[in-house]
């Protein structure tokens, strides 16, 4: 009977590696908590601006808002004194502006600026001088050269036309304008009255602008 040799080192060293790999591998253990987050990088540059969006509608803009009133005859206007104009007959009135209670005054409607024009048309009289001005809730403002014009009386046969074109002013609503007129002539004197061959009235309007 044949004497069993010893393994050499090397050999008994590869056996036991193969033994080791043909081992079962055993279960995948759990996983572990996660770690604490990171610090936040750095802020990136800003992008481009984008194109412009395109234009929204227009804005609402103001009601055409006016009034036109005139008289219906003659007004006696003393010599050397500023008199309010009355009026009696409404051409024109988007927002009862005029009053027949109040036939002397204009009233603003609502907060913004208004132009007014005025006409006087004074019976012919060649003597002293004739005006018209803006008077404001009653009273007439001699500083504000918009509100007031005069013309000398230049003929004793057509009469005398002075007009006014005032503003703008900024008013507030319930604010009422009035048309005064003045003469000098040494007597009482017509405005509004047929001058001449041809029926003229006084006249007085108004017109919002903003």
């Amino acid at each position: 009977m044949r004497k069993r040799l010893p393994l050499q080192p090397r050999v008994h060293t590869a056996v036991r590696r193969l033994i080791s790999q043909a081992r079962v591998s055993g279960p995948i253990g759990p996983v572990g908590p996660a770690g604490p987050a990171g610090a936040d990088g750095a802020a990136g540059a800003d992008g481009a601006d984008g194109a412009a969006g395109p234009a929204g509608p227009p804005g609402p803009g103001i009601a055409p808002s006016y009034a036109r009133v005139s008289s219906s005859g003659p007004q006696s206007i003393p010599t050397g004194a500023w008199t309010a104009l009355t009026f009696a007959i409404e051409d024109v009135d988007t927002d009862a502006y005029w009053d027949a209670a109040n036939p002397t005054r204009l009233t603003v409607p609502a907060d913004g600026a208004y132009l007014f024009v005025g006409t006087g048309v004074f019976f012919f009289n060649a003597t002293g001088a004739r005006g018209l001005w803006l008077a404001f809730d009653g009273t007439l403002v001699v500083t504000n050269p918009g509100q007031f014009v005069f013309f000398d009386a230049v003929s004793a046969v057509f009469g005398t036309f002075p007009q006014i074109l005032g503003g703008p002013f900024q008013l507030t609503a319930g604010q009422y304008v009035e048309l005064y007129a003045y003469q000098n002539s040494g007597g009482s004197l017509n405005a509004g009255a047929a001058v001449g061959t041809l029926s003229q009235a006084n006249s007085f309007g108004i017109f919002r602008v903003g």
